[in-house]
């Protein structure tokens, strides 16, 4: 198990023996492992020697005169030393203090001293306390330079150091040993002769101020209290003095991850404790005991070595070696006595730290299980130091054991070693000697492991669950078997057969799963470590500064190591499979003859070993292959820096780790980017070269084929044939670049594409678009993505619905390949950005284009782009342009398959698949949609597009469904009066068609669904006016509100379930005057008594719906004034309903019955109507105003004539439906002639008009002045004369109006006979 380095034991140095014989006050020794030397201290002399070089000198330093006690070696501080510095020497004396860095002791003999990884130094006296020896680089306020700092005594640390010692205060134990944990940062410490141990804390990361937290004061009882300890600790009285501890060290967590510290006492007995503590939690620390074992001493002369270590790990009972184990959980301890003496008395033994194969950056194999350990690290060597010399031993790992077993060449001891491994672990082993580098381990032994790799007795093989069965190889199987032939189970059961998996995976044999064993050993180091790490950029400047860029975290070394292992297994198993495939697969099942390991036959690896001449050779050139993966590394760190999207793509690089890189489906793109960086940054440099476009082009080509050849040999998983032929047109592109001429260009392009269309997955579209649109390659930038969305999808699956998943997944490959067009247009469109700017290297690669250029470059780049067969990319394109606001473009261009896209996108339209006919929605049939916002917006494109193809009818029928399409939640809702403004769309394009039946239907819809727009803004107004107690109520408007959303109503519904029962009286007459069925007049006349009514009554709401822009009235200013504001509100409220909805029925009187509507009006100014005003007006108190006459003029569309007629009919008790006895009322008479006195000073003003100048004026509006006119004259002088024939009409009537005001014998009809008669003298 251990084995001696050198035959012989190193004798102690002369010098240290002549030394030794004078010694006159104490001497100690022991080892320095972390600078190889040992040490012996003999008075005040310090020798410090090479132990493993025979007669090496010792270097002697003598100090003071006072005896070195202790000798300790720290790694000092960062920052205190110089950086040559790498270790220092800590040395203890009894009093007086050494030269440099000292501090007095105090009359304190420093019987241990323990360093830290950090620096720290720890110190143990012969008082009991523990000190820290604190060094700056040099002395400042409150900090000296060097000073001691007692951690223990509390009261007497604040006692001059004199006092304890006089008055008998000191620490009864001496401290014997200071160990640290510097995993966990927990110092122990060990205090004689009452075998007290003290812990200590020192934070999280080792660096806080130690803490002490735990101590252990009887540990015989606590060792007697662990798990096993009453067997081992019996006598307390009789077994004292053999108890006595002798070491404390720490135990690694590799060991366990429970028990951390181990104490050993004089008889070899070994106690295990744990230390649990809290440090956020500030809990008490405590020691509690664990496995306990037991084992003899030496004789005095030599020193018998004990082993104890993790069963797995030890070597095994038929190599003749006695164990003992343990049985406590958390630490499964074997204890070996091993054969090995050393002469003389043990006065301390060491680990020897050995170098591993990977890099610093790596996790220490060393921390590690040897198992794992053994893959990377040489095997572990141990120096002792005895009273007779020095010896450096070395600890035999599996794999070493392993091979002289091998060696050795017995089969039962290979059987032996695979049944206490296991057969994975000893086949996993196997495979690393047989792939070992030639010549780390002996020729025998690498033939005899790939023999074990190929025995079927010793790995097994692999069969199906069904073979198993069948070859009863297991026992269960077998047991199963045999009882099904027997018709049922053991014990009498029935049997019901075995459960069928529909996915058996094959039993593998040990030796696949000792090579997925080893496959994860080998790479676990590296497995999770990111594979970038991010450090501060030294050449940024100005807003750069501080800008960081990624480096590779794996170091050369580590790289070499993993990439040479990973090389030797490649060719193993290469020539392993290949040996196999030759022998047929029956050869698995029958041993081969001639192997010097026979288990009834065997295999014999040829004459020539596993390793050919071309490996050998090959192997010999490995240093050439280190530089080839360190030159890797380098440019992989400088691809990084290149990357186009610094801060993204930066970002998810560095989040990556190596199982990122493998697992992950983006993994092979990151690759592939790194690569094309790399190759890119090539290219760059050989473009910047000088010597003209020739040396350009063979500078690009010659460096592509440099690192493609290296690339292919070391990475073929993430680097082909085809990116080596993808990376040689684009060096063609680069020397395009800086051609001489146009045709020189052309021929370099034109070469370049014919091998990217022979590659096109193979090709970094990112790059090569912009290095195609710096040259202006329309048709490439186009041709190229076009072809890899094609060679992506080579099913043609994207354009087959009925491919379920598969045909998405397609969808989303093209538009990956596609998006990189796109982009190019993108910034065309935008502005922003200059296509070839990240590829370009000639002298205009970063000047921006002008506007016209872009539109140049935009319109080839499109007809370029329209020219294409893949109707899916069209739609991509068509839907890209969209969202870039570039729609007006697209549609002038008329490209192919545009409208298809606009009504199948829309919604407006079904197809059976591409390449049949479009078919739109009917708009009589069942309304679309839902539809969202893009819908929308397409549909609306589609229209405008039979708009610029002059198909008004079609674009009619797109408005026509919009407005009718189905409402659905959030951006699928569809508002009353965006409904309103796609009929009124459709409207205006079925005018343009001259179709009137169409424009009829459309218009009619039109007005319904304004009219259901007024209502739903009725019930939302009157629901936002409710209160919290209506809550029921406001539901029910919100839900009526809601459900007219929907769509259009028919008018009867509107009538019948929302305007009459709400009384929204304008609305029923509205709906009415649509409907234009004979409907009863007595009816319509009681709707305008509600309106009316509701006017008056609420005059501040009496305007509502949508306001109607109305001709200037043609009346003067009022002639009188108001009461109050009370009747004038009353009756402006009222006139304005009338003029708004009379002039939305004039003239039909089925809807708008004029005489009955102006004799309301005219009995709400005399204060006759409505009855509860009426009683409380007198005639003094009557509206004065011209708000009738103007009402009725607006509602009559500023007809005279018509509204004369209306107040005609009146007065002369002629009106349908109008009692004669209330018109009979002198009040009334009065407010009649009033309104017609308005109107005719009105006629008046026309008339006088027609006379000054009979051109100007209108022959119509005399004749509606009047009611008596013939029609348009014909010139200005039949003008002339129709002009004075209506003057004297007006005169007749005035006459007849100023009769009818003087009979009825009141003040004001008098005063109003008087302007009737100024009208008739005027006129006259």
């Amino acid at each position: 198990m251990l084995r001696p380095l050198s035959p012989t034991l190193f004798d102690l140095p002369s010098m240290v023996q002549d030394k030794y014989r004078t010694c006159q006050t104490m001497c100690f020794c022991g080892l320095l492992p972390g600078i190889r030397r040992a040490w012996a201290s003999i008075d005040n002399s310090l020798f410090l020697w090479r132990y493993d070089k025979s007669g090496d000198v010792p270097v002697e330093y003598c100090g003071e005169e006072q005896a070195i006690c202790a000798v300790g070696l720290v790694r000092p501080r960062p920052g205190v030393f110089l950086e040559a510095i790498r270790h220092i020497i800590v040395l203890c004396t009894t009093t007086e203090p050494l030269p440099m860095y000292t501090v007095p002791s105090d009359n304190v003999i420093m019987t241990s001293v323990a360093t830290t990884a950090a620096g720290r130094i720890f110190l143990g006296g012969a008082d009991g306390h523990l000190y820290e020896l604190q060094y700056n680089a040099a002395d400042s306020w409150g900090r000296k330079r060097c000073q001691k700092v007692r951690l223990t005594g509390r009261l007497q640390q604040l006692l001059p150091s004199f006092l304890p010692s006089m008055f008998g205060l000191g620490a009864a134990s001496a401290v014997h040993k200071v160990v640290v944990d510097d995993e966990r940062h927990i110092l122990y410490v060990l205090s004689q002769p009452h075998a007290t141990i003290q812990v200590f804390d020192l934070g999280h990361e080792g660096t806080d101020p130690a803490k002490k937290v735990s101590e252990l004061s009887d540990f015989y009882q606590a060792a007697a209290s662990a798990t096993g300890g009453r067997d081992t600790f019996r006598n307390p009285a009789s077994d004292k003095k053999a108890a006595a501890i002798k070491h404390i060290t720490p135990i690694a967590r590799s060991e366990s991850s429970k028990l951390h510290l181990l104490v050993v006492t004089a008889d070899g007995r070994r106690v295990y404790f744990t230390t649990r503590y809290m440090r956020s939690a500030y809990f008490s620390q405590y020691a509690q005991p664990g496995a306990t074992g037991q084992a003899t001493g030496g004789d005095g002369r030599t020193t018998k070595l004990l082993l104890s270590s993790r069963n797995h790990t030890l070597p095994l009972a038929a190599l003749n070696v006695g164990t003992m184990g343990g049985s406590t959980p958390g630490l499964r301890e074997m204890l070996t006595e091993l054969d090995n003496f050393v002469p003389g008395e043990a006065c301390a033994i060491a680990s020897s730290p050995q170098p591993s194969a990977l890099g610093p950056e790596v996790q220490t194999a060393g921390a590690q299980e040897e198992l794992i350990a053994q893959l990377f690290l040489p095997a572990s060597r141990y120096v002792l130091i005895s009273t007779a010399g020095v010896v450096e031993l070395e600890k035999r790992r599996p794999i070493d054991i392993l091979v002289r077993v091998l060696e050795e060449r017995h089969p039962n001891r290979v059987r032996q070693f695979f049944e206490a491994y296991g057969a994975p672990e000893a086949a996993a082993m196997c495979i690393n000697i047989a792939s070992s580098r030639p010549g780390t381990y002996p020729v025998d032994a690498v033939r005899e492991a790939i023999a074990a790799l190929e025995e079927p007795a010793l790995v097994g093989e692999p069969r199906m669950p069904e073979d198993a069965l069948l070859g009863g190889l297991a026992g269960d199987v077998g047991g199963v078997r045999a009882s099904a032939a027997n018709g049922g189970l053991a014990g009498g059961g029935i049997y019901m057969g075995q459960a069928v998996n529909p996915n058996p995976e094959p039993n593998w044999s040990s030796a696949h799963r000792g090579l997925c064993l080893y496959l994860t050993r080998l790479l676990a180091p590296v497995w999770d470590m990111h594979i970038t790490t991010s450090a501060a950029s030294t050449k940024a400047k100005g807003a750069d500064a501080g800008s960081s860029v990624l480096h590779c975290s794996f170091s050369a070394r580590t790289m070499a190591a993993l990439i040479e292992r990973l090389h030797c297994l490649d060719m193993f198993l290469t020539d392993f499979i290949n040996r196999r495939q030759q022998q047929g697969y029956s050869a698995r099942y029958s041993p081969k003859q001639g192997s010097s390991i026979s288990f009834g036959g065997g295999y014999a690896p040829s004459a020539g070993g596993l390793f050919g001449p071309a490996y050998q050779e090959e192997m010999q050139n490995g240093g050439m292959a280190v530089a080839q993966q360190a030159a890797k590394r380098q440019r992989l760190n400088h691809a990084a820096q290149l990357e186009d999207e610094r801060t993204s793509r930066t970002r998810a690089l560095a989040a990556k780790n190596l199982r990122d890189l493998v697992y992950d489906s983006d993994g092979e793109t990151v690759a592939a980017k790194l690569i094309s960086v790399l190759i890119t940054q090539q290219l760059d440099n050989a473009a910047t070269s000088a010597g003209g476009a020739a040396t350009a082009l063979g500078g690009a080509v010659s460096g592509v084929e440099e690192v493609a050849a290296m690339l292919q040999k070391n990475c073929p998983s993430y680097f082909k044939e085809d990116d080596r032929a993808f990376y040689q047109a684009s060096a063609k592109l680069k020397a395009a670049e800086t051609a001489p001429n146009a045709s020189a260009r052309a021929a370099l392009v034109s070469d370049a594409l014919a091998t990217l269309s022979r590659v096109p997955l193979a090709c970094n579209l990112e790059y090569l678009v912009s290095q195609l649109a710096y040259l202006r390659c329309y048709e490439g930038i186009v041709d190229v993505p076009l072809r890899a969305a094609a060679a992506a999808d080579p099913i043609g699956a994207a354009l087959r619905p009925e491919a379920a998943g598969a045909h998405e997944e397609a969808k989303q490959r093209r538009r990956a390949a596609y998006q990189h067009i796109f982009s190019t247009l993108r910034m065309l469109v935008s502005g922003e950005g200059n296509p070839g700017a990240a590829a370009g290297s000639g002298p205009d690669a970063q000047k921006g284009l002008t506007s016209q250029e872009r539109a140049s470059f935009k319109s080839a780049l499109l007809k370029a782009a329209f020219k294409s067969g893949d109707v899916f990319f069209l739609e991509c394109l068509y839907d890209a342009m969209i969202a870039m606001g570039d729609a007006t473009t697209l549609l002038s261009s008329d490209p192919p398959h545009l409208e298809r896209f606009l009504a199948e996108h829309s919604g407006l339209a079904t197809a059976t698949g591409f390449g049949s006919s479009v078919v739109y929605l009917p708009n009589n049939g069942a309304p679309v949609g839902p539809l969202n916002r893009r819908q929308v917006q397409l549909a609306e494109l589609l229209a405008k597009f039979h708009i610029g193809k002059r198909r008004f009818q079609e674009a009619a029928s797109v408005y026509a469904a919009l407005a009718s399409r189905r409402s659905g939640p959030g951006e699928s809702a569809v508002g009353l009066e965006e409904r309103v403004s796609a009929l009124q769309a459709a409207v205006l394009q079925a005018k343009s068609v001259g179709n009137s039946g169409l424009v009829d239907k459309l218009e009619a819809d039109a007005r319904l669904m304004s009219y259901q727009a007024q209502v739903a803004q009725r019930l939302e107004a009157r629901r936002s006016l409710l209160g919290p107690e209506s809550e029921e109520e406001a539901s029910e408007l919100g839900r009526q509100a809601s459900d007219l959303a929907t769509g259009l109503r028919d008018v009867s519904e509107l009538y019948n379930d929302y305007a009459q029962p709400y009384k929204m009286w304008d609305v029923c007459l509205q709906l009415i005057d649509f409907a234009g069925s004979a409907v009863d007049a007595a009816l319509v006349r009681q709707l305008w008594d509600h309106a009316l009514l509701a006017a008056a009554d609420h005059p501040e709401s009496a305007i509502m719906g949508d306001s109607t822009s109305q001709q200037p009235s043609m009346l003067s200013p009022p002639l009188g004034r108001g009461i109050g504001a009370g009747l004038t509100a009353r009756m402006s409220a009222v006139a304005a309903l009338v003029e708004r909805l009379g002039s939305q029925f004039f003239p039909h009187e089925a809807s708008f019955p004029a005489t009955h509507v102006a004799f309301r009006m005219e009995q709400v100014a005399a204060g006759l109507w409505p009855t509860a005003h009426a009683a409380a007006t007198t005639a003094a108190d009557g509206y004065k105003g011209d708000a009738m006459a103007r009402a009725m003029l607006g509602a009559c569309h500023n007809s005279l004539p018509a509204a004369l007629r209306v107040y005609e009919l009146l007065l002369a008790r002629r009106a349908p439906g109008v009692p004669e006895a209330e018109l009979a009322q002198v009040r009334l008479k009065v407010s009649l002639l009033r309104s017609l006195a308005h109107l005719c000073r009105a006629a008046q003003a026309e008339v006088v008009s027609a006379l000054v100048a009979p051109g100007l004026a209108t022959a119509d509006g005399l004749a509606l002045a009047t009611g008596m006119g013939q029609g348009r004259a014909a010139g200005p002088q039949a003008a002339l004369t129709l002009a004075h024939r209506e003057a004297g009409n007006l005169a007749d009537a005035c006459e007849r109006y100023a009769l009818e005001a003087r009979r009825l014998g009141d003040a004001e009809a008098e005063e109003l006979a008087g302007v009737f008669d100024a009208v008739k003298a005027a006129a006259r």
